[in-house]
């Protein structure tokens, strides 16, 4: 054997021992650390279908009951990072899920959420709701971050600076379009309020990802032509997203009007086109929620065939459940192992304090609004505006975010960083389990 590639040898039994090829260095060992190495990977997928199975557990016992199953999913997550913090051997494990690539975590779970819930909307409902859509998911939105940040600037005592607290309101301000709306489905609501609230946070997720990504851009790299390349990725993030979710939906109709009573094809198709047209439109750096989000209002049942419209709604549901499974366990770890060794009985006050003013400010920013959201649309009116703020729930994209922003290669800033994804974090659960399971009382008080 005259040369060795030293990052791929394949091994036989009959290869001969000598100092360029031992079987000590290239046949895995099952003992010890590099059993346990070798076992994360195969570990990743087997807590994904636990998950999952414990999900459907959790569905079935707590069918009639108003406890979240996000809330215990969480917990569970927790209690396993929590679980590796102790015991040695299981460490390794849960350190590999908890460095989980964010940009993945986002390409995974984020198509599912948002085209489910744009391809729920009512389109004529959308367009006459369209102003104050826009009112509470972007000038709504960025006051309400605004003011979350200069608060956690002012009363926190971590010592966050500026950009850091700002960022933090960026995260905590979004709400998820599924479970916001899940949480008020049984409450009597008209669908004109439904599709308000899910029209708000589907668009203030957009919102959040781009402020998000324009603002740490412009802490992180603070140059003199950061204003003219803003402008540019805001004409990409929004104009150019928008056509580019217009022109998908053109063709996605166009095929489906050449498929006729093909159940599996239509599916096949929903399910592709959504994940790609994501993918190239943060490719070609438009945003990918926008143009996602444009292609499911412009699709709706009858642009499948008559029957298939029905499976298509159970097929998207039920992705949508598996990815929150897996949303709420993996951060459930992520938040364990991250920010364990840091939690005192002082961020005890913070978590309620942050709690606290999350419902309070979003519910001035809609009062605030209130003359003008009255006066669009459908109307508005204190009923539709308790609702709104009080179903506000943090999940998917806050988590997303913390998750990006506590992957920090800086030791200097990674206690910071991990203490912003424990209250985004106790945030999510917080609205989860008081929010969710009191709504109601917010509608009919």
């Amino acid at each position: 054997m005259s040369a060795i590639n030293s990052s791929f040898v394949w091994v036989t039994p009959s290869l001969p021992q000598g100092p360029l090829v031992s079987t000590e260095h290239v046949l895995p060992k099952f003992h010890g650390h590099y059993h346990i190495i070798g076992m994360r990977r195969p570990f990743f997928v087997l807590l994904v279908f636990v998950s999952c199975a414990v999900g459907a557990l959790l569905r079935t016992i707590l069918k009639k009951s108003h406890i979240p199953i996000a809330v215990i999913l969480s917990l569970i997550g927790v209690l396993l990072g929590v679980v590796g913090y102790f015991v040695k051997e299981f460490r390794v494990l849960t350190e590999y899920v908890a460095e989980i690539d964010p940009i993945l975590f986002l390409h995974m779970f984020t198509p599912v959420i948002i085209f489910t819930a744009a391809f729920e909307m009512d389109f004529y409902i959308f367009r006459k709701s369209f102003w104050q859509i826009f009112l509470l998911s972007v000038p709504g939105f960025l006051l309400n971050c605004t003011l979350i940040g200069l608060l956690t600037y002012k009363i926190n005592k971590y010592n966050w600076n500026w950009h850091m607290s700002m960022l933090f309101g960026v995260i905590v301000s979004t709400t998820d379009p599924i479970l916001s709306v899940a949480s008020v489905k049984n409450i009597g609501l008209s669908k004109i309020v439904i599709n308000l609230i899910k029209g708000e946070s589907l668009f203030s997720d957009a919102t959040s990802a781009i402020v998000f990504e324009l603002y740490s851009d412009l802490v992180s790299d603070p140059h003199t032509e950061v204003a003219k390349e803003i402008i540019i990725k805001l004409v990409l993030k929004f104009f150019a997203s928008i056509i580019f979710g217009f022109l998908s939906s053109r063709i996605v109709k166009y095929w489906l009007s050449h498929i006729f009573n093909d159940g599996l094809t239509e599916v096949i198709l929903s399910f592709s086109m959504a994940y790609l047209i994501f993918f190239i439109a943060e490719w070609l750096g438009m945003s990918g929620v926008i143009s996602l989000a444009v292609l499911g209002i412009l699709l709706d049942s009858v642009s499948f065939s008559p029957g298939v419209d029905e499976f298509i709604f159970r097929f998207w549901a039920m992705l949508t459940f598996l990815a929150h499974v897996m949303i709420f366990v993996i951060t459930g770890i992520v938040i364990a192992v991250k920010t364990f060794p840091y939690v005192t009985i002082r961020d005890l006050f913070y978590i309620l304090t942050l709690y606290l003013a999350l419902n309070l400010i979003r519910g001035l920013v809609v009062l605030s609004l209130n003359p003008l959201l009255s006066r669009l649309g459908y109307g508005f009116n204190w009923r539709w505006g308790a609702v709104i703020v009080w179903s506000g729930m943090r999940a998917t994209f806050t988590l997303n975010m913390a998750l990006g922003i506590s992957q920090s290669k800086d030791p200097g800033t990674a206690a910071m960083k991990n203490m912003i994804l424990l209250h985004a974090g106790t945030a999510s659960l917080m609205t989860l389990m008081i929010n969710s399971t009191t709504v109601n009382l917010s509608y009919f008080a």
